[in-house]
């Protein structure tokens, strides 16, 4: 009867053993779980923030009277961090913006400074003509 009893005891142990086990691995799992959920939040009923769409502005700068390339033309976008110099071709790039409106401001050593407003919603092309100064 006794070797009844210890091989009973014995397995017992083992059992509890084993469930303490099984309830520690069972306690981590839901944890991990807990964690992974806060990590990807819900997204349904949230609206999604907008993409933004981004283009670019590019032109030429050329004399108002005699259709001639301006080198060097400083040209900036006003009320941003934008700003470029024309190349030897009198051309000048603009990429990376969001669509809305634009002041184009070109300014050059003996001309007028010149803005031009641009309402940019794709890629646009813009021609500037600037006049001597007298």
């Amino acid at each position: 009867m006794i070797n009844i009893w210890v091989i009973y005891k014995v397995y017992i142990c083992q059992k509890h053993k084993k469930m303490k086990k099984l309830l520690h691995v069972s306690a981590l799992l839901i944890l991990m779980l807990g964690i992974v959920s806060f990590s990807f939040p819900d997204e349904k009923g949230k609206e999604k923030a907008p993409k933004l769409n981004y283009t670019s502005i590019s032109g030429k700068v050329i004399d108002a009277k005699t259709s001639e390339i301006l080198v060097g033309v400083s040209v900036k976008l006003e009320g941003t961090n934008h700003s470029t110099y024309t190349d030897f071709d009198g051309k000048f790039v603009f990429k990376s913006l969001t669509q809305g409106s634009y002041n184009i401001t070109s300014t050059l050593i003996s001309y007028k400074k010149k803005s031009t407003m641009l309402e940019l919603k794709e890629k646009d092309e813009v021609n500037i003509k600037l006049e001597r100064d007298n």
